[in-house]
């Protein structure tokens, strides 16, 4: 969905997201106990990256206030594995804004609204990569998800880059254009329907098949407008330079986290 960028970038780029592509399948094939084992320290490193973002600096209170519960989280749903932790957790977290709500509270419990949204967003979202993990078809559900997300966001890249006209959403993300979305959508749509009916996926008919890729696709597309959404409220341009070309984790795996909780919830609805 992005446009006119120079061909070295569009070539590193590339070959940058290749590797991590093979690095995202590896992970989903490792012992369920290896990949929570990474899955919790990812988290961890989002909610590093997003507090460094979001709070101003010298705000160490409130940046290991959100690390210790974002290990509580993890730690809480990769142990019951059930999705009444995540209610449990909803309650915690409620319990903590209403606190940072007292009038006369320190100054840096005053961003309670981006400190709450900071656990949502890096802590209970990746949490459901636990969830899916924990399923009967866990691996096939894993890789389901980084088909559909790496496919509709390169062909949204390229498709955008090639014949990108019409802005899909100036405001948040101008650089991302419907001609790039439709070709997300379609492409990762396909790939979607061919991994589910290849593999018989949840014994899903052809036309359910179909309305579960198209519902990812526009996870994904929807994460990253989320993910540009934040990074314009914050005024920067990535959340971090971790990974050349393509900024930090969070700026890489914002539509995988997303998507990980659109994919777990559908699937048990379905079921």
């Amino acid at each position: 969905m992005r446009e006119k960028q120079s061909p070295h970038f569009s070539v590193k780029r590339t070959v940058i997201g290749a590797l991590l592509l093979v690095l995202a399948l590896g992970l989903t094939t490792l012992p369920a106990s290896i990949f929570s084992a990474i899955i919790q320290v990812f988290s961890l490193a989002l909610m590093y990256e997003f507090h460094r973002a979001a709070f101003p600096k010298g705000a160490k209170h409130i940046a290991l206030l959100g690390l210790s519960l974002n290990l509580l989280i993890t730690t809480l749903v990769q142990s019951q594995l059930q999705e009444s932790s995540l209610l449990i957790l909803l309650g915690l977290l409620l319990i903590s804004g209403s606190i940072m709500k007292i009038p006369g509270r320190p100054i840096w419990l005053k961003n309670s609204d981006r400190f709450i949204f900071g656990i949502l967003y890096t802590a209970v979202l990746p949490s459901h990569l636990f969830l899916l993990r924990a399923e009967p078809e866990g691996i096939y559900l894993l890789l389901l998800l980084v088909t559909v997300v790496v496919v509709t966001d390169s062909a949204a890249y390229f498709v955008g880059k090639r014949f990108g006209r019409h802005l899909l959403w100036q405001v948040i993300s101008p650089n991302k254009s419907w001609e790039g979305a439709v070709g997300g959508l379609l492409l990762g749509g396909l790939a979607g329907f061919l991994f589910i009916n290849s593999t018989n996926l949840l014994g899903l008919p052809w036309i359910v098949a179909i309305v579960l890729s198209a519902v990812l696709c526009i996870g994904t597309i929807l994460g990253d407008l989320v993910e540009s959404s934040i990074k314009r409220h914050l005024q920067i341009k990535d959340f971090s330079e971790l990974i050349p070309e393509h900024g930090g984790l969070l700026d890489r795996t914002d539509s995988m986290i997303f998507v990980a909780t659109v994919l777990y919830w559908s699937q048990v609805l379905i079921r």
